[in-house]
């Protein structure tokens, strides 16, 4: 018998994780073509920023409306997010990790600046995201899709450095994973107890390995590996809510050549098959614009 399977996770009070994944509400036609829409300038630029983290989650400072104001850098998020008091624009029904759903407003942002890198004229929703702005000082909103495909990004994470780029990043000593994008967000196959599923790299979540409850793959973990119930609180599209789980160690996670040893995962009310941030936290990252591919090297 492995030995994962004798091991129980202690879990001591709650603590608070943030799932951002917004969905909106369309065809995924029209989600991948807003995706596209904007500009950055200058056409060459290359510039390294420090960033913090919340819960493991990319906090990234940039300037909108002239002032600098602190965004969560999420790959899930399909459209960028602008925090307001009121909504602006258009009205739209966004739906998030937790299949839960909110109005917002839809609007062009003039422009988004990480240093002298501007993103001008991108797609966004917009509302006010109580709970979260209490969380995060100068909160400003989340960088998605939008912004995120219009550039190379280097992500750091053990050193907290981001590079974004217009030119390519050298990947000597990285392994390629290659993605699959549904509605604009970014998939990859995991290989899990000898098969393959499909799952979101979400970087808007602080989850290790976030499981559906209804995923064929929670019934499969459970048998296999000792998990038990957990309560905690957890931010998502709406505000927070306290939430019941399963939660446990399974043995290993392969993710293209990779492998990642005893992965903490919790199986609970969402609505993909997530990757979130804390399982990337001993790596260094690429996002390829050309390809759309991501380049992954373990600390």
């Amino acid at each position: 018998m492995n030995e994962l399977q004798n091991n129980r996770v202690s879990i001591k009070g709650t603590f608070t994780i943030f799932f951002l994944l917004f969905l909106l509400l369309n065809t995924g036609c029209s989600v991948s073509r807003d995706q596209k829409r904007g500009k950055v300038f200058p056409k060459q630029f290359h510039h390294q920023v420090k960033f913090t983290t919340l819960k493991h989650i990319i906090i990234l400072p940039a300037l909108v409306e002239g002032k600098t104001r602190n965004f969560l850098f999420d790959t899930g998020a399909q459209l960028s997010v602008i925090q307001r008091d009121s909504l602006q624009g258009k009205k739209q029904k966004v739906s998030g990790a937790s299949n839960r759903s909110i109005t917002m407003g839809i609007e062009k942002v003039s422009s988004i600046a990480i240093g002298p890198v501007e993103f001008r004229s991108t797609k966004a929703v917009n509302g006010d995201l109580i709970g979260l702005k209490e969380k995060v000082p100068d909160f400003g909103g989340l960088i998605g899709q939008p912004i995120i495909q219009k550039a190379n990004w280097l992500i750091d994470y053990p050193n907290q450095m981001m590079t974004v780029s217009s030119n390519r990043f050298d990947k000597e000593g990285f392994q390629h994973v290659k993605i699959k994008r549904k509605g604009g967000s970014p998939f990859v196959e995991l290989n899990i107890l000898d098969q393959t599923y499909s799952a979101i790299i979400d970087m808007g979540s602080s989850a290790n390995l976030s499981i559906p409850e209804d995923h064929p793959l929670a019934e499969i973990i459970q048998q296999k590996y000792n998990f038990e119930l957990n309560s905690r609180d957890v931010y998502t599209l709406g505000g927070s809510q306290k939430i019941e789980e399963q939660v446990g160690t399974i043995e290993a996670v392969e993710l293209g050549e990779m492998r990642f040893d005893n992965v903490y995962t919790d199986i609970r009310n969402t609505s993909k098959l997530r990757l979130g941030m804390r399982f990337f936290k001993d790596c260094q990252i690429v996002i390829d614009q050309a390809s759309g591919d991501y380049w992954i090297k373990k600390e």
